[in-house]
């Protein structure tokens, strides 16, 4: 079980700085599979890259890359060698609530609801909101299977109102959508 002081956690005034490009030009799309880059980033872990230092082009590297590259260029591009920008990305712009279309390997741009310790399940909400317990078409639960990583995730997002991207291969469990994060840079806040 992970034990959490949630009293010394503040993410109420956390602010993201965005350096990653939106442009196709800039990235050597193709390079991976879907379940490949999810091993990317799992195994590899992310060799940062300073934007304005990058090589161009060069592969996707993080989430967040993929997350400007799909949400501007939705459906035309090819991403993955497997997949188009409208296949892999499910965020505010392209909500839906079948939430069929979002099982295998997608990145889901959720609202971090709350968690349960003794489970090691994290709960989100989709589509993102603005607002807590709004608008929000189905429950997303996030599995980790480690009380030190458990730990680290809660400390990245309690509090945190922002959107929260996680990048998994999601299947549906009931009616909610379950993953299970490996690695810290499946996940990103907006």
């Amino acid at each position: 079980m992970a034990y959490i002081n949630f009293k010394e956690i503040d993410n109420s005034n956390v602010t993201i700085e965005c350096n990653s490009s939106n442009k196709p030009e800039d990235y050597t799309l193709g390079t991976f599979s879907c379940e490949e880059f999810l091993q990317h980033l799992i195994g590899k872990g992310i060799i940062p890259i300073d934007e304005n230092e990058a090589e161009r082009p060069h592969a996707l590297n993080t989430v967040r890359e993929l997350y400007e590259l799909c949400k501007n260029n939705l459906g035309d591009i090819q991403v993955m060698t497997d997949a188009r920008a409208d296949q892999i990305i499910a965020c505010r712009e392209n909500a839906d609530d079948n939430q069929s279309k979002f099982t295998g390997y997608k990145l889901l741009e959720l609202r971090y609801y709350d968690c349960e310790p003794e489970s090691q399940i994290i709960n989100f909400k989709y589509p993102y909101t603005e607002e807590k317990q709004y608008d929000c078409n189905f429950n997303v639960k996030m599995f980790i299977n480690n009380p030190i990583f458990f730990n680290t995730v809660i400390r990245l997002l309690y509090e945190y109102s922002g959107p929260v991207l996680i990048y998994d291969y999601w299947r549906p469990v009931g009616m909610e959508l379950l993953g299970t994060v490996e690695g810290i840079e499946q996940i990103a806040r907006v």
